[in-house]
């Protein structure tokens, strides 16, 4: 049985390989391939040396020579060497060498990479932290490009199922991406997003019900009833708000869109910003769940917002009937001035 243990010295990781017999350690030795950036001249130059310490030139000339050719940033050599520096301590641990790794040794080094410690049967692991699925692709995926660069383009890491084809809502011309067959999946916890409960809209609604403030209430409800962002509430104007009948039942909606010189706090999301009054006559613009979209309102809702509106532009009007005749009366003292200054 092996037992391979994960220490920490001085910022550097290392690995203490155990042979064990009946609970006994017969053989201990540790594996440690160091990583350093050392600058020279304005330039820096990254190096990983063996157990043995002796330098690796294959991983000295591409991350120094190869990689410098084809512009790869500093930050991506350097997680490059992270990543090789794993995959040669791996190597060292089971006495392999990377040209020989099998399927079942491909297999065993992402489930090394993954950080989990477990108990077997023929080998232990105790390891100091574990690696998210996302990160692990991320090694994998800087390690690929070192095989490739080493001529094993049949190597277990690198094998693929095919290509997919990657598009987007714009309708560019599709990306074709490789599919490896080996890759750590990532579980996704499905969580029910924050949301005021039931309780305080009652407490809320009522509230506003007795102060008698419509256009609060209304607002309140739409976010509440239908999910809108207070962003997507405030964009909405009268001609958003819809009614059809289909098979004989009402359905009410409204719709939600961008306009051009709209402020940031009325714009909705993930919809086509609208950057020009040209925008308008897109094709995306015209598409449903890119350039508009639409949520169902309640019929009770839906009359309330009309019965909100109405009221609204009766009162606005009787303003304006009020500033109309006030003018007029204006008006009418100024010609009644104007007449009798003309007989006395």
């Amino acid at each position: 049985m092996f037992r391979i243990i994960e220490k920490q010295v001085l910022n550097n990781n290392l690995y203490v390989v155990e042979t064990i017999n009946n609970e006994v350690v017969i053989d201990s030795h540790i594996i440690h391939c160091k990583s350093t950036v050392i600058k020279k001249e304005e330039r820096y130059f990254f190096l990983l040396f063996d157990r043995y310490h002796s330098l690796i030139k294959p991983v000295f000339n591409y991350l120094n020579t190869y990689s410098d050719s084809i512009k790869k940033s500093y930050q991506t050599k350097k997680n490059t060497l992270v990543a090789l520096k794993l995959l040669y301590s791996y190597s060292e641990m089971f006495n392999t060498t990377i040209d020989n790794l099998t399927n079942n040794d491909a297999a065993k080094f992402f489930a090394f990479l993954s950080g989990n410690s477990v108990l077997g049967n023929d080998n232990s692991f105790e390891f100091k932290g574990t690696r998210t699925p996302s990160s692990i692709n991320d090694y994998v995926s800087l390690i690929r490009g070192y095989i490739q660069y080493l001529g094993f383009y049949t190597h277990p890491l690198c094998s693929n199922s095919g290509e997919r084809r990657i598009t987007n809502l714009l309708n560019e011309t599709p990306r074709l991406v490789k599919t490896f067959d080996l890759k750590a999946k990532e579980y996704h916890r499905i969580e029910i997003p924050k949301h005021i409960k039931f309780e305080n809209f009652k407490t809320i609604h009522k509230h506003l019900h007795e102060q008698n403030n419509k256009k609060l209430e209304i607002i309140v409800r739409l976010m509440y009833e239908s999910g809108l962002r207070s962003s997507e509430v405030l964009s909405l104007t009268y001609e958003d708000i819809k009614v059809e009948y289909k098979d004989g039942n009402q359905i009410c909606k409204v719709i939600l869109r961008n306009r051009y010189g709209n402020p940031v706090d009325r714009s909705p999301k993930f919809l086509k910003k609208v950057k020009s009054r040209n925008d308008y006559h897109t094709q995306q613009y015209r598409q449903k769940g890119y350039g508009w979209n639409e949520m169902l309102i309640s019929k009770l809702l839906y009359e309330m917002i009309l019965d909100y509106i109405e009221e609204e532009h009766s009162y606005a009007q009787q303003e304006k009937n009020t500033e109309q005749t006030q003018l007029q009366i204006v008006l009418m003292i100024i010609s009644v001035k104007k007449i009798t200054s003309l007989f006395f």
